[in-house]
């Protein structure tokens, strides 16, 4: 939860901080459900940063007041089959200035007058969910399947989909993994074309991973 790559919170290490967690399993073990909860005033993190107060780079101190919930609750119904599922919530209560600003000010700089607006307080939500079902086919391998997206129309609802296969050596020491995963996103354009730019909205990857343990 703290300074994770585009979300968590207290990014703002001067700010205060709450976090909390919780966890139950039931006497059986075939539930478990643990849930992750912070709170936190962050510097910067949602709108970005201009530090230069002038006309052509106006100062842009963005504040932001964020909740985040993470929940994860994990069936086993037997010793074959294990069935998870995740929510996430995030809010946010920040301070921003209107995204034309920038553009704004620096069409006027020729003229050294430059375009001043008040920042307004903006209140976003996002919701992920995600899930996921491995099924031991033998002592020794395993398949899984994953799904998982995030309803942020600012992000394009992003998604992915993942398919794991991993097989163990007999004697414990090698773990192999081959994972394929689909991602895609109905805005912006994140992937790369065979020329290597960025013009698709979907991508594949396929991965292969080797552990030994010793």
């Amino acid at each position: 939860m703290n300074d994770t790559a585009s979300e968590g919170i207290h990014d703002d290490n001067g700010a205060k901080a709450l976090f909390g967690v919780a966890s139950y399993t039931d006497p059986k073990g075939k539930w478990t459900g643990t849930e992750n909860w912070g709170f936190s005033h962050d510097e910067d993190v949602l709108f970005g940063e201009l530090n230069a107060q002038t006309a052509d780079s106006p100062q842009i101190d963005n504040s932001d007041d964020t909740t985040l919930s993470d929940t994860d609750i994990t069936l086993t119904p037997n010793a074959k089959w294990t069935i998870g599922g995740e929510y996430v919530y995030r809010e946010d209560s920040a301070t921003e200035y209107d995204f034309g600003t920038e553009y704004s000010i620096t069409a006027t700089a020729d003229t050294g007058t430059p375009v001043v607006e008040t920042p307004v307080t903006v209140n976003q939500t996002s919701h992920g969910y995600a899930g996921y079902l491995v099924y031991d086919t033998t002592p020794l391998d395993d398949i899984a399947f994953r799904y998982s997206s995030v309803k942020n129309t600012a992000d394009g609802n992003p998604y992915d989909e993942t398919v794991t296969y991993a097989l163990k050596s007999p004697d414990g020491k090698w773990l192999t993994k081959l994972e394929y995963r689909y991602d895609h996103t109905s805005e912006g354009v994140d992937f790369e074309d065979s020329s290597g730019n960025f013009t698709k909205t979907s991508g594949t990857t396929l991965t292969v991973g080797e552990v030994y343990t010793f």
